[in-house]
C-alpha cells in the first residue's frame, strides 16, 4: 500500500526552477554565440567592404600623419582574422620640412602576426614581424637641421588608471634594407630572434618602464661578413625625461655598455656614459681586412648633448674619455709589429676634438703624440705632434719581414723621430715636418770575414701636399724638401739638399774617402753564385760624385760628375777616373770620360744611348766615340776580373752610331807585342765598318808560327752573316804552347773555314789538315778533319794514319732539341811500343804488342741517362821482354746505358797470370756500384818492380763517395 506524499514533500516546484535556470543559461549562451557570430559576420562583411576598407585606410593615414607631423602614405593593407595576420603595402613617410623629398622612409611590404595566449585575460604576443626592402634616407645639413620628424602630442589623456602590455616578438626579420646618410648608400639587412619588449605604465608617477632584449641577432651590410650580436636594454620614460638605465650590446668579444638620460623632448638635453670594448680580430674578419690590428681597444667616458638653435650636432656634443689597449698586433704585407700599453685621453667640445697624452711602446721604443681637430662641422683644421724615441733598428728590421731581408747582415742601434703635421679639411692640404736621427751599425761576414760598419744619419724633411693639378700622365705628389740631411759611415758620406716633387731640384753628394769600406758594405749584401766563392772586387782609393736630380719622380733627370783618384780594381791601379753622367728615362750619356792607368795608357770616351722607360733595346739609338792608347792588356784583364794570361799593348779607335740593328761608323783595334796563353803574337788587328744595313770586320793575326786572316760580315736586322777564316800554314815547331810542355812536334797546319746563313739556321764548313805530324819521334800522316753544318745538323769526319795504323772517326749531331748524336771511332791494329814511347820513352824499348779499338755513341747529348755508348777491344796482347806474355782471354767490352757503366766479364791471361774481372759503376752519386776481380797476377819476373806473386780475390759493393778505408778486401795472398 502506497502512502501519499504531503504537499510539502512534493518535488515539482524544485524541478521547475532547475529547468528554468537551464533554459536561461542556454538562452544566454546561445545569445552570446549568436552575438559573436553576428559580430564576426558583421566584421567580416565590413572588412570585405570596399568603402569600409578605404575608410580604415584613410583613418590610418590621417592619424599617422597627425602623430608624425609629416605626410604618411599607405597604399593598402590586408588583415587576416583566422591567423591574426596584418600586411602593409607601399608605406611612405615624408621627411620633415624643409627636406620633405626624397621621402624619409619607404617600405614595399611589412607584415606582423599575433598569437593570443588568453582571450579572457587579454594575454597575447607578436609571433613575428617582417619588413621587406625598407629604404631610409636621413639628411642633416651643416646647421644640424635634419629631415627627422618630431612626434606630435594629441593633448588627450588615456583615460585609464593603468596601461600594461607585454609584447614578446618571437622572430623579427629585416630584408634588403638600404640606408642613405647625406646621399651615401649602405645596404642593410637584419635577422633578430627571441625579441622581448616589455613596458608598464605607472599612473601616479606618469612613467613608463620597459625592457628590450633579443639574442642571436645578425646584421648584414654590404659585402661585409654577417655581424652576430645580442642586445639587453632597460629604460623608463616620463613626459619630460627618458632614462636609459642600462644597455649592453655585445658581439663576440666586443661589447658596448651605455647609460643615458634625455630631458626635455622639445629641446633635448642628453647626458650619458659609455664603456666600449672593440676586438680588432673580429672587426678585421667582419670587414674582410687582414691589416686591421688584432687586439682589444677600450674606450670609456662621458657624453653630453644639448640641442641649441643654430648649432650643428657636432658643435653641441661634449664628450671626454680614455682610450686603452694592452697590446695590438699590426700585420700588413710589408710590416709586422706590436703596439703595447697604448693609452690616451680625448675630448670633444664646441666641434673641436682634442687628443692628449697618447703614448705606447713600439719596436722597443716609446711613442708619444697629441693632436687637435678644430671645426669638425665645417672646414676642419687638424694638427698632430708626435715623437718616437729609441726605436730598435734590429726590431724595425724584423718587423718589415721579407721586405727588409738582408741575409747574414745584422742591424743594431736606435732610431728617433719627431714630427708635426697640419692640414685643413683633407690630407690634400697636408703640411708635415719630420726630423729623424739614426745611431747604429751594420755587421756581417762579408766575403767570409766579420765586418762592422758604423751608421749615422740625420734627415730633416718637410712635406707640403699641393692641390695644384698634375701634368698629364703623372700624379701630383706634393713637395718633399730635405735640408742638411746625411747618411754617414766611417769613410763614406752621402748628403742630400733640395726638393723632390713634380719639378724636383735635389743636390746629391757622395764622398768616399776609402773605397775599401764601400767594398766591405757591398760584400755584406752580395751573395756568391751556387757552388762558388765570392770574388773580391779589390776596391781602393777615393771617389767623389756631385750631382743634381731634377724633373718628376716618375721621370727623374740625374746629372753630375764623378772623380776618383788612386783607384784600385781587381789589383789594377788607375791614376785618375773622371767622367760626366747624364741620365733620364729616355737617354743615358757618359761625357768627357778620362781614365788613366797608373802603369801606362789612357782612355777617352763619349757615349750615349737612347732608352724607353730606362730600358735599352736593339733599336735604341746609340753613339760611341772612344780613343784608347798604349793600354796594358794585362791590367785591363785584371780590372775585368779575368784570369786570362794575356799581355801586350792595346790601341783602340772607335766612332760608331746608329743602333744594334743598324750599326754605322768605323774603328780599329790593334794589339802588339802580345803573349796569349804562352804564344807570342807579333800583332793582331781588327778593322770594322758599318753602313747602317750591314757591318764588316777584317782580322789579321801574325805570330812567329804563322799568320791567320779572316773577314766577317753581318746584317743584324736580317739576322744573316758571312764568315771566312784561313791560314797558309801554322808551323807547329814554333808554337810555344807545345814546346813549353816538352811536346816535340813538327808539321804544318792549314785551316780553311767559311760560313753563311742566318742566326737561326747557321751554315758553314771547316777543313783542317796536317799532312805530316812528327811527335815524340813518331810520325802521323794524313790528319784530315772535315766539318759541315747545314739545316741544323753538324757532320764531322776525322781520318789519319799513325803508328802504322789507320784511325777513322765520324760524328753527326742534330743542333736542335736534345742534340741527338751518333758517333763512332774505329782503328786497325795499333802497335803499343810507339804509342808508349810518347808517354814513357824509358820503358818503351822493352814493351811490344798491339791493340785495336772500336767505339760507338748514340743518344741525346743533353740527357746522359738516354745516351748509349759501346767500346770493344777485340785485340790486346802485351809482351815485356822475353819472360812475360799477356793477352785478353776474350774481347773486352764496356757498355754505357741508363746512366750505368758496365764492364762485361773478361780476363787477362799470360805468364803466371790469370785474372778475371767485371763491374757495374753508375754515374749517379747515390747509386750502388759493384766491382769483382779474381785471380793471380805476376809482378816479379824480370820487372824493375818486384813485389812477388799476388793472389787476388776481391769483390766490392758500395755506394759512390764511400771512404777507401771502409772497403773490405776478403782475400789477398802474397
Amino acid at each position: 500500500m502506497t502512502t501519499p506524499l504531503s504537499e510539502s514533500d512534493s518535488p515539482q516546484p524544485a524541478r521547475r526552477g532547475t529547468r528554468l535556470a537551464v533554459k536561461i543559461a542556454a538562452w544566454c549562451v546561445g545569445s552570446i554565440l549568436v552575438l559573436i557570430l553576428l559580430l564576426g559576420c558583421t566584421l567580416a562583411v565590413l572588412l570585405h567592404s570596399a568603402r569600409f576598407h578605404q575608410y580604415l585606410l584613410q583613418t590610418v593615414r590621417s592619424r599617422a600623419s597627425e602623430a608624425l607631423g609629416v605626410r604618411v602614405q599607405l597604399r593598402d593593407f590586408k588583415l587576416g582574422l583566422a591567423a591574426l595576420h596584418l600586411d602593409l603595402y607601399g608605406l611612405i613617410v615624408d621627411g620633415a620640412s624643409p627636406y620633405a623629398n626624397p621621402p624619409l622612409l619607404q617600405v614595399d611590404h611589412a607584415e606582423a602576426s599575433v598569437r593570443v595566449v588568453s582571450l579572457l585575460r587579454g594575454k597575447w604576443y607578436l609571433e613575428s614581424i617582417r619588413v621587406d626592402r625598407p629604404v631610409a634616407r636621413i639628411f642633416v645639413d651643416e646647421h644640424g637641421v635634419s629631415n627627422l620628424p618630431t612626434f606630435q602630442s594629441s593633448g588627450q589623456g588615456s583615460g585609464k588608471s593603468t596601461s600594461i602590455f607585454d609584447l614578446a616578438i618571437r622572430h623579427a626579420v629585416l630584408e634588403d634594407g638600404q640606408i642613405y646618410y647625406n646621399d651615401k648608400k649602405s645596404v642593410l639587412a637584419a635577422d633578430l630572434h627571441n625579441v622581448d619588449f616589455e613596458t608598464s605604465y605607472n599612473v601616479l608617477l606618469q612613467k613608463y618602464s620597459g625592457h628590450l632584449a633579443y639574442s642571436d641577432g645578425h646584421l648584414y651590410s654590404g659585402n661585409f661578413q654577417p655581424i652576430p650580436h645580442n642586445l639587453d636594454a632597460e629604460f623608463d620614460a616620463t613626459p619630460s625625461t627618458f632614462h636609459l638605465t642600462r644597455a649592453r650590446l655585445s658581439t663576440g668579444p666586443s661589447q658596448a655598455v651605455l647609460t643615458a638620460t634625455l630631458n626635455n623632448y622639445g629641446n633635448p638635453v642628453v647626458d650619458g656614459t659609455y664603456d666600449v670594448i672593440v676586438d680588432g680580430a673580429q672587426v678585421g674578419a667582419i670587414l674582410k681586412d687582414a691589416t686591421i690590428p688584432k687586439g682589444k681597444v677600450q674606450a670609456a667616458g662621458k657624453v653630453n648633448y644639448a640641442q641649441t638653435a643654430g648649432r650643428s650636432l657636432l658643435d653641441s656634443v661634449i664628450a671626454q674619455g680614455d682610450l686603452n689597449s694592452r697590446e695590438l698586433a699590426v700585420r700588413t704585407p710589408s710590416m709586422r709589429a706590436t703596439v703595447a700599453n697604448l693609452a690616451a685621453r680625448y675630448s670633444l667640445a664646441d666641434g673641436n676634438l682634442r687628443l692628449e697624452d697618447m703614448h705606447a711602446n713600439v719596436l722597443g721604443g716609446y711613442l708619444k703624440a697629441s693632436g687637435t681637430v678644430n671645426g669638425l662641422s665645417g672646414e676642419a683644421q687638424s694638427r698632430v705632434e708626435a715623437s718616437l724615441k729609441n726605436v730598435s733598428l734590429a726590431e724595425l728590421r724584423r718587423s718589415v719581414g721579407a721586405a727588409g731581408t738582408m741575409p747574414g747582415v745584422s742591424l743594431t742601434g736606435q732610431l728617433s723621430v719627431t714630427a708635426n703635421a697640419t692640414w685643413k679639411k683633407a690630407l690634400e692640404n697636408l703640411v708635415a715636418q719630420a726630423d729623424t736621427t739614426i745611431h747604429g751599425q751594420m755587421a756581417g761576414a762579408g766575403n767570409g770575414a766579420p765586418s762592422t760598419v758604423p751608421l749615422e744619419s740625420v734627415v730633416h724633411g718637410r712635406y707640403v701636399a699641393s692641390n695644384a693639378p698634375a701634368k698629364k700622365g703623372s700624379t701630383n705628389i706634393g713637395v718633399l724638401t730635405l735640408s742638411k740631411s746625411y747618411l754617414r759611415t766611417g769613410q763614406t758620406n752621402l748628403t742630400l739638399d733640395g726638393s723632390v716633387s713634380q719639378n724636383s731640384s735635389l743636390q746629391v753628394r757622395l764622398e768616399a774617402e776609402d773605397l775599401r769600406e764601400v767594398e766591405t758594405i757591398a760584400d755584406l749584401f752580395r751573395a756568391p753564385e751556387p757552388g762558388k766563392t765570392l770574388q773580391p772586387l779589390g776596391l781602393g782609393g777615393s771617389a767623389l760624385f756631385d750631382g743634381m736630380v731634377q724633373g718628376s719622380v716618375q721621370a727623374p733627370h740625374l746629372a753630375g760628375h764623378l772623380l776618383s783618384s788612386n783607384l784600385s780594381v781587381h789589383g789594377t791601379r788607375w791614376k785618375m777616373v773622371r767622367l760626366g753622367l747624364d741620365a733620364d728615362p729616355s737617354e743615358v750619356r757618359v761625357e768627357n770620360a778620362d781614365l788613366e792607368l797608373a802603369s801606362r795608357g789612357r782612355i777617352l770616351l763619349n757615349a750615349s744611348a737612347a732608352l724607353a722607360h730606362w730600358s735599352f733595346s736593339n733599336t735604341s739609338a746609340l753613339q760611341v766615340k772612344m780613343n784608347a792608347s798604349q793600354l796594358d792588356v794585362a791590367e785591363l784583364m785584371k780590372a775585368a776580373g779575368q784570369n786570362a794570361t794575356v799581355t801586350g799593348t792595346l790601341n783602340v779607335d772607335v766612332n760608331l752610331h746608329g743602333s744594334e740593328l743598324h750599326p754605322a761608323g768605323d774603328g780599329s783595334v790593334t794589339l802588339t807585342n802580345a803573349i796569349a796563353y804562352e804564344q807570342p803574337v807579333t800583332s793582331l788587328k781588327v778593322t770594322f765598318q758599318g753602313t747602317g744595313e750591314d757591318a764588316h770586320a777584317d782580322l789579321a793575326v801574325l805570330t812567329p808560327a804563322g799568320g791567320l786572316q779572316g773577314r766577317f760580315g753581318v746584317r743584324p736586322a736580317a739576322r744573316t752573316y758571312t764568315a771566312q777564316l784561313s791560314t797558309n800554314g801554322i808551323h807547329l815547331e814554333k808554337v810555344q804552347a807545345l814546346t813549353a810542355h816538352n811536346v816535340n812536334a813538327t808539321g804544318t797546319l792549314t785551316l780553311n773555314a767559311s760560313g753563311q746563313g742566318s742566326f737561326d739556321d747557321p751554315q758553314g764548313n771547316l777543313d783542317l789538315e796536317i799532312p805530316k805530324l812528327v811527335i815524340q819521334e813518331q810520325t802521323i800522316t794524313g790528319i784530315h778533319l772535315q766539318t759541315n753544318v747545314a739545316n741544323h745538323v753538324a757532320h764531322a769526319t776525322l781520318a789519319s794514319s799513325a803508328v802504322n795504323t789507320s784511325i777513322q772517326a765520324k760524328a753527326t749531331v742534330n743542333l736542335t732539341g736534345d742534340y741527338l748524336a751518333d758517333a763512332s771511332v774505329d782503328t786497325q791494329a795499333i802497335p803499343i811500343q810507339p804509342l808508349l814511347a810518347v808517354y814513357a820513352p824509358d820503358q818503351a824499348e822493352s814493351v811490344s804488342g798491339q791493340t785495336e779499338l772500336h767505339a760507338t755513341l748514340h743518344g741525346p747529348l743533353k740527357d746522359k741517362n738516354r745516351l748509349e755508348a759501346h767500346v770493344t777491344i777485340p785485340v790486346l796482347n802485351l809482351a815485356y821482354g822475353k819472360d812475360i806474355q799477356l793477352a785478353e782471354g776474350a774481347p773486352i767490352r764496356v757498355d754505357y746505358q741508363n746512366g750505368v757503366v758496365k764492364l762485361q766479364r773478361s780476363s787477362i791471361r799470360g805468364t803466371d797470370t790469370d785474372l778475371t774481372f767485371e763491374g757495374s759503376i753508375p754515374t749517379a752519386n747515390t747509386a750502388a756500384m759493384t766491382v769483382m776481380m779474381q785471380g793471380t797476377v805476376n809482378l816479379k819476373k824480370n820487372t824493375n818492380i818486384s813485389f812477388g806473386c799476388l793472389k787476388l780475390q776481391w769483390s766490392l759493393h758500395a755506394r759512390r763517395g764511400l771512404p777507401v778505408n771502409s772497403l773490405r778486401v776478403p782475400h789477398i795472398n802474397l
